[in-house]
């Protein structure tokens, strides 16, 4: 069960959680990752994300079917993609930074999409990189915990 709420009143309250749709694409074993410039949220600036996503809003609906909307339109607005094929449905509920704690991520693996991925004003630029090469950067705590499922196998069980 959920509610809307203003995000200015919510965002710094621990007795609610926004949903935030995470999808992490991976190609070829490759996952893309940006580091985070100045803009929506100032606590995570300058670390390095996987995670394409944002808010739900309202008119996404509700349920489960509001998720994949909120997730389809963040995708679009982030890199002019649409999910084509997804695995996981990761649920990520930590409590190791405050905006971990005001946050609940719904993380998806994307392993094909629909578009050509562009630059926005969200996520200018970006690499694909290794597990091995996203291990030496200054990443945020749900990348972390992405990264860790996926290396210790858990992605093997899912037909990429």
């Amino acid at each position: 069960r959920g509610v809307f709420l203003v995000r200015k009143y919510a965002e710094h309250n621990p007795a609610y959680r926004h949903v935030i749709p995470y999808c992490v694409i991976l190609i070829d074993g490759k996952i893309l990752a940006y580091k985070r410039k100045k803009g929506n949220e100032p606590r995570l600036e300058g670390q390095w994300s996987i995670g394409i996503g944002g808010h739900m809003h309202p008119e996404d609906g509700k349920g489960y079917s509001a998720i994949e909307r909120a997730r389809d339109r963040e995708c679009q607005e982030e890199l002019g993609i649409t999910p084509h094929k997804t695995f996981g449905d990761i649920y990520i509920a930590l409590d190791d930074t405050e905006v971990d704690r005001v946050h609940l991520g719904f993380c998806q693996i994307i392993t094909d999409y629909n578009g050509e991925l562009k630059p926005s004003k969200e996520i200018p630029e970006w690499e694909f990189l290794t597990f091995e090469e996203l291990e030496h950067l200054n990443l945020e705590t749900w990348a972390k915990y992405v990264i860790d499922l996926l290396e210790s196998g858990w992605g093997d069980l899912f037909d990429k």
